[in-house]
């Protein structure tokens, strides 16, 4: 049975069954499969400016290029539980895991953007120096290295807005299903 956008992600199936997952709002599965292109898409980009930056620069002091590495891969990992845990293991499905892994998720990609966007502002500074002095220009794929780290940062930062809103609707919901408990065991 395919998905529908109209239902909610976790309460999808069998309602018994599914009765331990919290509810929440039907727009969060298009949500979390845009996180997942933002991850995918700041990694490429991470791994584009560390293979020319590494050729050409060194890189002992542009660690955001790894933690943004570590981000997306924590991000992964991350919507494969909540994937897998509500669609097909149910039982492995578990809120507070759930509401640890998106805390995690929103504190390092506010780290991470912060971070590329320090770093795009150094590579921004390196492109002005160089174009000052005309006998330095930057070479086409340092150019496009510093404008991908740019990139990196704006994307970043917009998966790190995506992660706060989910992170507040799904604690509402979290809320919810803690009282819904308390009171159906007291």
């Amino acid at each position: 049975m395919p998905y529908k956008f109209t239902d909610n992600m976790h309460t999808y199936g069998n309602r018994q069954t599914h009765s331990h997952i919290g509810h929440t709002p039907a727009w969060f599965f298009p949500v979390r499969i845009l996180q997942g292109i933002l991850a995918i898409i700041t990694l490429a980009l991470s791994a584009f400016v560390i293979n020319v930056i590494d050729k050409a620069y060194d890189l002992y002091d542009w660690n955001g290029l790894g933690l943004n590495i570590f981000t997306s891969i924590l991000t992964f990992i991350f919507l494969a539980y909540i994937f897998l845990t509500a669609f097909k293991f149910v039982r492995a499905y578990n809120m507070w895991a759930v509401l640890g892994l998106e805390i995690a998720c929103v504190i390092f990609w506010l780290i991470t953007f912060a971070l590329l966007a320090d770093h795009a502002k150094d590579g921004n500074d390196i492109k002005k120096a160089a174009n000052r002095n005309r006998y330095s220009r930057l070479d086409t794929r340092s150019n496009n290295a510093i404008n991908s780290l740019t990139a990196a940062a704006v994307l970043s930062a917009i998966n790190f807005l995506l992660f706060c809103i989910t992170l507040a609707f799904f604690g509402k919901s979290f809320r919810r299903s803690l009282m819904w408990l308390w009171l159906l065991h007291s």
